[in-house]
This record gives C-alpha cells, sequence and structure tokens, in this order.
C-alpha cells in the first residue's frame, strides 16, 4: 500500500524511497513486509494504490452510492495519488507467477498503480462523467474540500503516486489505465 510511506514526495515514490507510515493501518502494513523479508522465503511485495472495482468496498462504488442519494457531495482535493483499476492488478500479478525465471526474479518489493494522478476530488469527477454516461444518477454538484473537512481518525499520505517503472522494466507490464479500467468497472456495475 501506498500507506508505507509519508506523503512528503513531490515526485513518485520508488521501490528504494525511505517509508514512513503516518497511521497505524501504514506501520501494520510495513510490518508486514518486514516480516516477509525476514521469512527467508521467495517473495514479491507488490504495493499499490487507490484501490477500486466493481465489487467489494471501494472508493468507486462509495462514489456512486453517495452520487445516487445526494444531490451535493465533497471530495478532498488536497490528497494526490493514483487509482489502479483492480482487474489490471490482477492480470499483472498472472503475468509475473507465469513468467518464465520467476523464482529467480523473486523476492523483491513492486509498485503497480495507475498511469495517471489525481487528487480524490478530480477521481470523482471522472467517475460521475462515466456514470453519467452509463444512465447512472449522479449528483447536482460535487465540491472540492481540504481533507481536515472530514476530520478523519487516521491519517493519509498527502501525496502518494507510485513509481511503476521496475515493474514494467522487469516484466513488461505497464501501470494500470486506470480512466479506461473506470469505463469497465462502471460498464460491469450498471449492467448488474
Amino acid at each position: 500500500t501506498d500507506y508505507v510511506f509519508d506523503g512528503t514526495a513531490f515526485s513518485p515514490y520508488s521501490e528504494n524511497d525511505i517509508t514512513k507510515p503516518i497511521s497505524a493501518y501504514g506501520i501494520s502494513k510495513l510490518n508486514g513486509e518486514i516480516s516477509i523479508k525476514k521469512s527467508k522465503c521467495k517473495y514479491f511485495i507488490i504495493r499499490t494504490s487507490w484501490a477500486f472495482s466493481d465489487y467489494g468496498d471501494n472508493f468507486l462504488k462509495t462514489m456512486l452510492k453517495h452520487g445516487a442519494s445526494n444531490d451535493e457531495i465533497y471530495v478532498v482535493n488536497d490528497q494526490i495519488g493514483c487509482p489502479t483499476y483492480m482487474r489490471d492488478l490482477a492480470e499483472t500479478i498472472k503475468v509475473l507467477i507465469l513468467k518464465d525465471g520467476f523464482l529467480e526474479l523473486s523476492s523483491q518489493v513492486l509498485h503497480y498503480s495507475g498511469d495517471e494522478e489525481c487528487s480524490w476530488f478530480e477521481f470523482a469527477k471522472e467517475i460521475f462523467k462515466h456514470a453519467s454516461l452509463s444512465g447512472l444518477k449522479i449528483p447536482n454538484k460535487i465540491h472540492p474540500v481540504s481533507s481536515s473537512y472530514f476530520n478523519a481518525p487516521a491519517s493519509r499520505p498527502s501525496y502518494s503516486s507510485l513509481d511503476c517503472s521496475k515493474i514494467t522494466k522487469l516484466f513488461g507490464v505497464e501501470p494500470s489505465d486506470w480512466k479506461s479500467g473506470l469505463q469497465d468497472a462502471i460498464n460491469r456495475i450498471s449492467s448488474k
């Protein structure tokens, strides 16, 4: 997860950047990474960010739910990251596992996330653009707000874009085309 970083960077985090989580969730994820590394097993730790799909609980489904039942919604505009379509991540994991020499390349950390960074507010606007085209109900107004507006109990990194160049170099997979993935996920949701 991108929560292993403190969010003070100005360019995408690489796998070699210093981890410094700012929440209990981030600390627990980093501790998981450390335990895996200490286990002496062969591993891939794949960090991702802003996961969304047509199943489970995630930002996309939360926005569609709020958008269908509220005329106006408020979305954070001062946190930047890269949305990641979970079907793309699943395909990437499949590529890794099926790669010749998979075990020789293992025991490392990789980043895989969306291809373009945005704020949660910009992500929400993109969600409602596609939702409207699919005939789903959307709010009349979306208001950008600062993180402090929600007074959330867990701190979130203000900047958490991930550099995915290592996984592209080693395995030939490109970052998630999250806008295309978003349309696919919304199409799946609207057809249910």
